[in-house]
Formats: structure tokens, C-alpha cells, sequence
């Protein structure tokens, strides 16, 4: 088996197994449609992350990137704590988005980059914690 599709078993494992969907919300409140954008655009990075596809990778990151922010202004006057949490989220995806496209070892740069969006996913669940009963 080559490199590069030891590589893409290996992205593409280590994505499905650390990648869980983001729940979906209903549409009461303006931050339950931000919810949704930013489940959306987490599933659609974790796709990209098993592409090992670097361009693919940074447009979905900049996708989850303005969501999150979009959810994170719609909330943060009220949960500020959480809202903090997702936006420090964010920005270490963001840099491990960018140390993936220059890394010449794809596979650890991946890891780095899975674990990073598991703690946005985790970050976005606390503050869901917090506002859960108005999206319903």
C-alpha cells in the first residue's frame, strides 16, 4: 500500500471516528438558524479533512470559521463564557487549517486538525447547553 493511501485510510479513519454531527435546531430564535449554518459547515469540513485535500480543508475551515463567529455575535452578550470558548475554538482550528496546508507530514497535521474540531464541536455543545429549550 503506498504513502499517500495509507494517508487518506488513515485521515479518513481518524475523521469518521472523532467527527460527530452537530445536532440541528429548530428555528425560533435567530441563533438556532446560526446553529444549523455552523453544524452544516462542521460536517462539510469533516468531509474535506478525509479528502486530505489542503484547498478543500481551508475553504470548509473559513466556512466553519464565519459561522461560528456569526453564532458567537448573536450570543455573546447573553453566554459570554461559552461564546469566548468557541471563539478560542475557532482560532486554534484555524491555525491548525493552515499548519495542515504547510505541513509536510499530512498525517500527524490531520490529527492535530480532527482533535481541533472536536473542541469547536465541544466548545458549541456548552454553549447549546446554555440556550437548548428555545430552539426546540
Amino acid at each position: 500500500m503506498t504513502r499517500s493511501r495509507k494517508t487518506k485510510i488513515a485521515l479518513a479513519t481518524v475523521a469518521a471516528t472523532a467527527l460527530v454531527a452537530l445536532p440541528a435546531c429548530g428555528s425560533q430564535p435567530a441563533v438556532c438558524q446560526k446553529e444549523d449554518n455552523l453544524s452544516g459547515a462542521v460536517s462539510k469540513l469533516g468531509s474535506a479533512i478525509t479528502s486530505a485535500n489542503p484547498s478543500q480543508i481551508q475553504s470548509a475551515g473559513q466556512e466553519v470559521q464565519a459561522d461560528a463567529n456569526a453564532l458567537v455575535t448573536s450570543a455573546q452578550n447573553t453566554y459570554p463564557g461559552q461564546t469566548a470558548e468557541v471563539k478560542s475554538s475557532v482560532q486554534n482550528l484555524t491555525q491548525d487549517i493552515n499548519n495542515f496546508a504547510n505541513s509536510s507530514d499530512k498525517t500527524t497535521a490531520a490529527l492535530a486538525l480532527v482533535g481541533s474540531l472536536s473542541q469547536v464541536k465541544s466548545a458549541f455543545e456548552g454553549l447549546k447547553q446554555k440556550y437548548q429549550g428555545s430552539c426546540g
